[in-house]
């Protein structure tokens, strides 16, 4: 039997681990958007599998000439990017894997469910780390 995982199983999880309140959904600080209702769970190995025939972690960030970062090819670049290239592959497309707008850090990022918690996935490095409850004020999840 194949496991599907709900939406509304991954937003209580992200409502638990952003320790996101009603008043926060209510005025649209944190915002989720789903894209699809179900998900299969994610299989580790074929996750890192497209992480390292993907190449997004090798571009270059822009900067300007006296390295200041720019606007035009940041982490808000390279998470779209890797999730372009997760897309592409039926298998990881299907896994709840989230492009993720922090508050508190001001970055945009991957995150996904998997086993009952939540990860993260930084794009301009593909590590990929557990995010333990309350570190993180979110901002949007969707994909």
């Amino acid at each position: 039997m194949q496991v599907i995982i709900t939406a509304s199983e991954i937003q209580k999880t992200y409502n638990r681990v952003f320790t996101v309140s009603w008043w926060e959904r209510l005025f649209g600080i944190a915002s989720f958007r789903f894209a699809d209702a179900e998900y299969k769970p994610v299989n580790m190995d074929k996750l890192r599998e497209v992480l390292e025939q993907d190449k997004t972690d090798q571009m270059v960030y822009t900067v300007d000439k006296n390295g200041n970062p720019l606007e035009w090819f940041d982490c808000d670049n390279f998470t779209a990017a890797l999730e372009g290239a997760l897309h592409k592959d039926y298998e990881t497309a299907a896994m709840p894997i989230f492009r993720t707008y922090v508050l508190t850090i001001q970055h945009a990022l991957l995150t996904f469910y998997y086993d009952g918690e939540i990860f993260a996935i930084e794009p301009q490095t593909d590590e990929i780390y557990w995010l333990p409850k309350g570190e993180w004020k979110l901002s949007l999840v969707c994909g």
